[in-house]
C-alpha cells in the first residue's frame, strides 16, 4: 500500500520519535538507529544539526 495526497503525488512514510537518552541527541546514532541518510534527518530536523535536541522532544522521521 502506498500513500498519496488527494493530488496523487507521493508521501512519504512518516515516523514521530520522541528522543529518550543522551546519546538519541547524536544525529550519526539516530541515522544509523532508522536507516536513513544523515542529511535527511537533519533535513526534516534542523534543531539536531544545530545541537538543539533535548532529551524528550518529538522528531519527525521520515524515509525509514
Amino acid at each position: 500500500m502506498s500513500l498519496s495526497t488527494a493530488g496523487g503525488s507521493y508521501v512519504p512514510p512518516l515516523k514521530f520519535y520522541q528522543v529518550r537518552f543522551p546519546e538519541e541527541t547524536n544525529p550519526e546514532y539516530l541515522a544509523n538507529k532508522f536507516g536513513i541518510q544523515r542529511e535527511t534527518l537533519l533535513r526534516e530536523n534542523p534543531e539536531i544539526a544545530t545541537n538543539q535536541i533535548t532529551i524528550g522532544q518529538m522528531l519527525v522521521i521520515r524515509n525509514f
